[in-house]
Parts: structure tokens; sequence; C-alpha cells
């Protein structure tokens, strides 16, 4: 029981010690030449994938992977430096109801094959100097599914005025 009263408080002291604040992330991690500006743009792009967009490559190691490539002018020199981009999946968790969610990227993404079973595979996205490019990887190293499904994306581009 002694060791009881001990722990107790001792658990309270490190989790309060531990956790992170707003006012402690802001002063470590983002200095002056790195805070967004108020006024900063956000740009939202949404791309709708479809199956015969999405083309087969080798990894170096071997790996076989799906990509989907697509030019975006928002994402200038000035985005690559001092901008941000974000990308999430649209996912349908229920399909009878419709209920969906988006998901950031990278995802395990449950996929469905042509004889529908569930696959899971993991997705991603790359990005440089007026490009952005949607990349499917089969978890098990093998050959990702082909796709029966359009999928949609959205991607979110920061840039500081």
């Amino acid at each position: 029981m002694n060791v009881l009263r001990k722990t107790i408080p001792l658990l309270a002291i490190m989790t309060l010690a531990t956790s992170c604040t707003e006012e402690y992330i802001t002063r470590e991690y983002i200095t002056e030449e790195q805070t967004i500006i108020e006024g900063s743009q956000v740009i939202t792009c949404f791309y709708d994938v479809f199956p015969k967009d999405w083309k087969y490559e080798n990894a170096a190691d071997g790996r076989k992977y799906l990509y989907a490539e697509f030019e975006n002018k928002d994402i200038t020199n000035k985005v690559l430096d001092k901008g941000a981009v974000i990308a999430s999946v649209l996912y349908t968790y229920n399909v009878e109801t419709g209920m969906q969610s988006w998901n950031n990227l990278p995802y395990v993404f449950p996929f469905f094959t042509k004889d529908d079973s569930v696959v899971g595979e993991n997705i991603r996205f790359e990005y440089e100097h007026q490009r952005i490019t949607f990349i499917i990887e089969d978890l098990d190293a093998v050959m990702p599914e082909d796709m029966v499904n359009p999928i949609t994306f959205k991607v979110n581009i920061i840039v500081d005025k």
C-alpha cells in the first residue's frame, strides 16, 4: 500500500512532465523563419485517379509498385522552400451506408480485388516542382492489386504569402 501511495503521484508527475503543449512545440521546433505568417494561402486540389491512370514500376530492390503522376502548377519553388503539401485519401468504410472519411497519407488502405477479397496496401505520395505522385505498395512486397475502382485524393498546398 505504501508503494502504491508513492507510485501514483510519481506517475502523475511523469505524465505532466512528458506531455507536449503548444507553447513547448512552438518554442522548441519552430524557428522564427519557419513560422506560418498570418494570411498564408491554402490551395486544395482533388484528384480522381481511375484504374487506367495507374502505371506499374519496379523499385531498385525489385519490389513492384503502382504510381499515378499529375502536373500541379501550384507546387512552386516557394512551396518547396517554405510551404507544405499534405495529402489524404477518401475511404468508404461502410459501402451500405456510404460512410466515408479522409485519411492522411501515408495510409494502409484496404483494397477490394476483382474477386471481392480485401488486401491491405500502403498508399503514399511524393511531390516535386509542379508535380505530385501517388504511390501504392503491396504490404507483402509482391505485386500491388490491380485497381478496380477510382480513388479520390485531396491535396492541400500551403503557401506562405
